[in-house]
C-alpha cells in the first residue's frame, strides 16, 4: 500500500465554492443523463448526495446569497450571524451529522404576513438558517 493513498479517517474536507459547485453541477448532469437514457431507472441511493460535504458547500452558497439571508427565522439567526459567530464550517459539519445520522429536524417556519397591492395579504413563510440550508438543494 502506497503511503500516499488515502486513509478513510472520518474526517470531512470541505471544497472551496467553486470546486463544490464543479462537482454539484457534474453529479446533476450524470443524474439527467441517466434518467433521461433510461425512462425506468431507479435512483435508490441518493440521500448521500444530501449530506456530502460539495452539496451542502453549494446549499450555504444559496442560503447566504439569497435576497432573504438577513431575514432571521423564528430561532433569530441570520446567514451573516452563522458566520459571525459559529462559521459556516461549523454549521455545515452540524447539519452533516444530523443528516447522516437521521436525527435533522426541522424546526417550524416563521409566519408573516405581508401586504399586496390589492390590500389582501399573502402568507410568507421564512426557515431557519438551518433548515434552509438542508432543503436549499432540493430547488
Amino acid at each position: 500500500m502506497s503511503e500516499d493513498a488515502p486513509v478513510n479517517t472520518g474526517a470531512v474536507s470541505w471544497p472551496d465554492p467553486y470546486s463544490a459547485g464543479v462537482a454539484v453541477r457534474r453529479m446533476q448532469t450524470k443524474l439527467h443523463l441517466w434518467a433521461a437514457r433510461y425512462a425506468g431507472r431507479r435512483f435508490d441511493d441518493l440521500f448521500n448526495l444530501v449530506y456530502d460535504p460539495a452539496f451542502l458547500t453549494v446549499a450555504w452558497e444559496r442560503v447566504s446569497t439569497n435576497k432573504g439571508a438577513s431575514t432571521p427565522g423564528i430561532d433569530k439567526v441570520t446567514a451573516a450571524g452563522v458566520e459571525a459567530r459559529d462559521g459556516v464550517l461549523g454549521l455545515l459539519g452540524h447539519i452533516r451529522e444530523e443528516l447522516k445520522s437521521g436525527s435533522f429536524r426541522p424546526v417550524e417556519v416563521r409566519r408573516v404576513l405581508i401586504p399586496k397591492s390589492n390590500g389582501k395579504l399573502r402568507k410568507l413563510g421564512i426557515p431557519t438558517v438551518t433548515a434552509y440550508c438542508a432543503v436549499a438543494l432540493v430547488w
